[in-house]
This record gives C-alpha cells, structure tokens and sequence, in this order.
C-alpha cells in the first residue's frame, strides 16, 4: 500500500511540475495547449501500462500464494496423519 501511495505522489507531482514548467515556458499559447496534450496523451498511455503490470504482477502473487497454500495444507494433512497413526499406536500397546 506504501509503495502505491508513493507511486501516486510520485505521479502527481510529476504532473504538476510538469504542467506548470509548460505555462511558464516562453511559447505562444497555441504551442504551450499543444504540449499539454502530448503530454497528457503520454501520461496516460505510461499510466495504462503501469497499471496492466501492476494487475498482472498482482495475479501473479495470488497464483503463488495460492500453490503455496495448497502445498501447506497437504503438508499439514501428512503431519496430522503420522500424529494419528503414532497416537494409535501408543493407545493400543497400553491397552
């Protein structure tokens, strides 16, 4: 969550910076709404990129946590059983 709080600013103040380095530039107005839109066009294309691979990147994990729950349970199901078969064990020789 930190890291996407971070990227959000990081983008935004890119934007703004970005924005008011353009109005400030000695350029017709014509040229200086020309460049904004190029660079709104840029931004979010980049935008859209960043966040196909945020979302692939993050069924990514879910796919590897789900594998490494399902390996956790099978061995958990193995450990159980072996306690089981050494209780069952122990319980007959006593009897």
């Amino acid at each position: 969550m930190k890291c996407l709080d971070f990227t959000a600013g990081l983008l935004i103040g890119a934007l703004a910076g970005a924005v008011v380095g353009m109005l400030l530039a000695p350029q017709s107005g014509e040229e200086t709404r020309e460049k904004i839109m190029e660079f709104a066009e840029d931004t979010t294309g980049k935008v859209a990129e960043g966040s196909r691979q945020l979302l692939e990147s993050g069924k990514d994990m879910v796919e590897k946590g789900k594998v490494q729950v399902a390996g956790a349970i099978k061995s958990a199901g193995s450990t159980v059983k072996e306690v089981a078969d050494t209780l069952a064990e122990d319980v007959s020789h006593v009897a």
